[in-house]
């Protein structure tokens, strides 16, 4: 729900050189750099002043193709957060979101100076988000937004405004797990750490939101979510970073856990970031046969992709000569695979349809028809 009643507006300022800050992936230090219009960032503390959003970014000054989008299917995201300032009125936030936004026909569309889109349609522009904390002192919500299918040209025309599946510390914890005060299990009046794990069980069906504290912890998970599954691509491919500071008298994220009054919140820190990458990718885990001069990954996210008409089966592919996210890499009708040739016999199904010699096909265990089946000719084959 980031962003679902933002009251402040962007300044509209991406020409200047970002603070640099450092977070850890996967046990190793890597620097970012805050896009957003002033901040006082620095080493690994995110500095968000009230009434501010920002992004991260690979490069010091704006550039739509480098906002910092790691694989997180089967990873995790971890932050300490300083809520001291956060009382009820106040949004806190840290989220992810499918930018840079898109229009109708594929162009860039620069909705606030840094190309942002949600799943609200704040600035005019849908796309997937999977809000990572929305926050106060007295709850706290983790929330995944699904989008329509997007056109040939990469345009959302609609998105899961209010998300489901979403995890609240009012509705799933106790009361005395999340709150102001030593009297609360996280004292939010004090430092503590989150982290969102993104299971991968073949594709993003869960998450676990934990928050931890002097040793002391409380978790929610979704159980197994139909929201989540149809995002999987989108945290497998990787999705921008997003970060934000408002206010609003709508009680939507808290209830009944407080009276809401106008936000104190004059600086928002999230420091110690780390994120963990998942092992999925958009290509498969053993590489694809070649068919023609192509090679073929993942199945795309609907028949209309890219270069796909609708009617074929339609696949993430690239030049054999070049990598998979080389600039010739897209979506691409790929021809249902032919028998492999040769005189064989065949056993029991292989595991994937992409064991060893098989292409996506009707995979067997097989052997030449003059060797034994467990002979050195013996693998998978295209039945």
């Amino acid at each position: 729900m980031a962003a679902v009643a933002m009251s402040y507006e962007m300044v509209s300022d991406a020409s200047g050189s970002w603070a640099k800050i450092t977070i850890t992936e996967d046990g190793k230090p890597k620097d970012l750099y805050v896009a957003m219009p002033t901040s006082e960032s620095s080493g690994s503390t995110l500095n968000i002043p009230f009434n501010n959003r920002g992004y991260f970014s690979l490069t010091p000054t704006l550039d739509p193709s480098q906002f910092y989008k790691p694989n997180l299917l089967g990873g995790s995201f971890e932050y300490t957060v300083d809520m001291s300032q956060s009382n009820c009125g106040c949004i806190s936030t840290i989220y992810m979101v499918s930018m840079p936004g898109k229009d109708s026909s594929g162009n860039y569309w620069n909705t606030d100076g840094y190309y942002y889109c949600d799943a609200n349609q704040v600035g005019g522009n849908y796309c997937p988000e999977f809000d990572l904390i929305e926050a106060n002192q007295f709850t706290a919500q983790t929330t995944p937004h699904s989008c329509n299918s997007p056109s040939s040209a990469g345009f959302y025309d609609y998105c899961n405004r209010s998300g489901s599946c979403w995890q609240n510390t009012k509705n799933n914890l106790a009361y005395s797990d999340y709150g102001p005060g030593d009297s609360y299990k996280i004292n939010t009046l004090k430092e503590f750490t989150g982290r969102v794990d993104f299971h991968n069980n073949g594709q993003f069906d869960s998450f676990t939101v934990t928050y931890m504290q002097d040793g002391k912890s409380v978790s929610m998970n979704t159980g197994d979510c139909e929201e989540t599954k149809k995002m999987t691509n989108d945290i497998r491919n990787g999705m921008a970073f997003a970060f934000s500071s408002w206010e609003t008298m709508d009680n939507w994220l808290w209830g009944d856990r407080c009276q809401a009054s106008s936000c104190n919140s004059h600086n928002l820190y999230f420091k110690n970031m780390k994120v963990v990458t998942g092992g999925d990718s958009p290509q498969p885990p053993t590489p694809p046969s070649p068919s023609g001069d192509y090679v073929y990954g993942d199945a795309c996210a609907n028949k209309s992709s890219d270069d796909c008409d609708g009617s074929c089966d339609c696949f993430w592919s690239w030049p054999s000569s070049e990598s998979w996210d080389g600039p010739d890499a897209h979506c691409r009708c790929k021809a249902a695979p032919g028998p492999t040739p040769g005189n064989f016999n065949y056993g029991d199904t292989c595991s994937t349809p992409y064991d060893d010699d098989c292409t996506g096909c009707n995979c067997h265990w097989s052997w030449p028809s003059n060797e034994s089946w467990d002979g050195p000719d013996a693998h998978c084959r295209c039945m």
